[in-house]
């Protein structure tokens, strides 16, 4: 009987090592098992040509999401529209899709972002209204705040263009199984 327990006991120290183990390993790759939408706060006029919204994870700010359309320059066609995403230092942005569209059609360019960035996917939508960027895996990028600059040119007629952003992060731990998402959408006026 004694080592029939011994057995059993040894069993289920391999089952829970490896459970443990398996656990820890999924954390590492960052293979989250549960998804926790974040709220979203109203964007609200920070100044006449940007936006911002907090993002809060049980009433406490944990990003922001900040969106600048400037004037154009002089005789100038595109409108400069900058779109930055600050985070806590308690977390990381893992993922980021941004799209740019609006009811006639807008071209959309992106400004080079600098320092070293993984694959991008920069593209004219299916419609050809707008362009989405996308990062799967922001890497080191994400560690900070992410900050990002492209040039719309807008049709005649249009006075405003939709912003959509979708990302998102993890909190940094030890085991990490718990990806937090965002989704935002806004219509921005078009400065004149």
């Amino acid at each position: 009987m004694k080592h029939k327990m011994k057995f059993i006991i040894a069993v289920l120290m391999v089952i829970g090592i490896s459970s443990l183990l398996g656990v820890v390993l999924a954390s590492r790759l960052e293979m989250f098992i549960f998804t926790e939408n974040l709220h979203l706060e109203e964007f609200k006029s920070h100044s006449d040509d940007s936006y911002a919204a907090d993002i809060l994870d049980g009433g406490v700010r944990v990003a922001n999401i900040y969106i600048r359309a400037e004037r154009p320059a002089l005789q100038a066609l595109d409108v400069p529209v900058l779109v930055s995403i600050w985070h806590s230092e308690e977390t990381e942005l893992d993922s980021l899709f941004l799209k740019f569209y609006g009811t006639h059609y807008i071209q959309v360019y992106l400004e080079v972002p600098g320092g070293s960035w993984p694959s991008i996917d920069f593209r004219q939508t299916s419609d050809g209204k707008g362009a989405s960027f996308e990062v799967d895996d922001l890497g080191f990028q994400g560690t900070g705040t992410v900050t990002l600059e492209f040039l719309l040119r807008p049709f005649d007629e249009q006075h405003s263009f939709y912003f959509e952003a979708r990302f998102s992060m993890h909190k940094k731990a030890l085991v990490q199984l718990t990806r937090q998402e965002v989704w935002a959408q806004a219509e921005i006026p078009i400065p004149t």
